[in-house]
Order: structure tokens, then sequence, then C-alpha cells
């Protein structure tokens, strides 16, 4: 049984500590939540120190930027970490000690693509140092959308809108680095779901990637960031695996 643990219990890391208490060979070992709520299940609990006091294999993020920033070191201290977390790595420092805490104790950070695919063709194009990746990113404004247009970098974009354009910090760190990206973030109506574009193009080719995301697969069960994790899952665990 290999032992996880999860930091976040919301929209996002419910379904994915369901799929690991059902899921052979995953024993889900720990829940680290910001506040104690009626939570009835005996691995959650908001004390940090007896989150990291449990042995474990692997510590997924699905809590966002701050619970990267605030336990990122300290978890990649103890074992490999998986995050959704692009954003909180435009943060330099950060980065560096992420990476020195890493190279120091062989633990590695991997960032989840989240909701959206391609960014191995991503990775791919980048191989080209001219490659250039381009980020749309459209969500109703009462989710943390801007009222007005945004364009920039996708450094720019990650310290703005921390919650929201996830998927492009991953898909610039997957390609050139996040201030060789573009970013574009507009605003949309109330009940609108999210938009996510990606345009790559370089020597090596031409990628268009572009998911749609109705509000209630946002908001509900079949959230597809927490789909993008539990995919994951899966494949650590197949001896012939795609991806």
């Amino acid at each position: 049984m290999k032992r996880v643990s999860i930091m976040g219990a919301g929209r996002i890391g419910r379904p994915v500590m369901n799929f690991v208490r059902d899921g052979d060979p995953w024993r889900l070992t720990a829940v680290l939540v910001r506040r104690n709520r009626a939570f009835a299940e005996p691995e959650i609990t908001s004390d940090a120190d007896r989150f990291f006091d449990r042995e474990t294999d692997l510590i997924i993020d699905t809590a966002g930027p701050e619970a990267l920033r605030a336990h990122g070191e300290r978890a990649l201290s103890l074992a490999d970490v998986w995050t959704i977390s692009g954003t909180a790595l435009s943060d330099p420092d950060l980065m560096r000690h992420l990476a020195k805490t890493g190279e120091a104790t062989g633990h590695r950070l991997r960032i989840l693509p989240g909701a959206i695919g391609g960014l191995d063709a991503v990775s791919a194009l980048a191989r080209d140092p001219s490659m250039r990746l381009g980020i749309h990113a459209k969500g109703p404004e009462s989710i943390d959308a801007p009222a007005n247009a945004f364009s920039g970098s996708a450094r720019e974009a990650s310290a703005r809108f921390p919650n929201m354009v996830n998927v492009a910090a991953a898909a610039a760190l997957a390609g050139l680095g996040l201030d060789a990206t573009s970013v574009t973030v507009t605003g949309g109506s109330e009940g609108q779901g999210h938009h996510l574009g990606v345009r790559a193009e370089g020597s090596y080719g031409r990628l268009t990637v572009d998911i749609d995301i109705p509000p209630d697969l946002a908001t509900g069960d079949h959230n597809p960031v927490s789909a993008s994790i539990i995919a994951a899952l899966v494949r650590e665990t197949q001896t012939i695996w795609v991806g």
C-alpha cells in the first residue's frame, strides 16, 4: 500500500479523498484543512504538526497557492509532492527554496496540469527556444475573474489572479517559463462557466487546446481538476501507461 496525504478537503480535494479511500494500492493517511469543522473522518485535521507527523509516500496539494506557500517546503522535505498550485511558483524565492529542499532530500515537486491537456506537447514544442506560447482564461466575475481584460506575462497574471490561472502557470512552466508566456484574462457573466485556451507555435509544430467548463462542473463532484489528479494516481499504478 502506498500512503497518500492530502492538503485540502474542498471541491477539488474531496473527490480525490474518496478515490484514495477506495482505490488499491493507495491508503489515505491524513488530510489537512484550514479549520476543523464537523468532519467525521478521522484522517482530517487542522493541526499542521499532526498532519506532517504522519508517515507518507506522497502529499497532494489540492488547497491552492496559499497552502503551497505555507507548507510546501515542509511537505517536500517529507515526501514527493503533487500540486495544482502553479501560480505560487511565480514567487522566485519560493521556487528557489522548494528546489533547494527537493535537491537536499531527493523528493520531487510535480505540477499537475489541472483542467487542461496538451502540456506534454507544450514541453516538446519548447525544445525550440523561439516557441511562442499564449493562454486565455475566461470566467465569471463572481469567482475571481476581473471586470476588465488583463494582458501580460504568466508571472504577472499569477500574482494578480492566483486562484484563476493555475493552468496558465502550469503551461508556462512546461514551456519556456513564466516570463516568456503571454496570458490574457477576461471576465464573463453570471452563470457562465470557465473557458481555458492554450496556443503554442514553433518550429516543431502548432498546438491548440481549448476546454469549456460549465458552472455545474466547476463546483460539483465532476470537477475536471479532481479528475486530473485521480488520472495521475491511476497512471502511477499501471504497468503500461500513456503520458
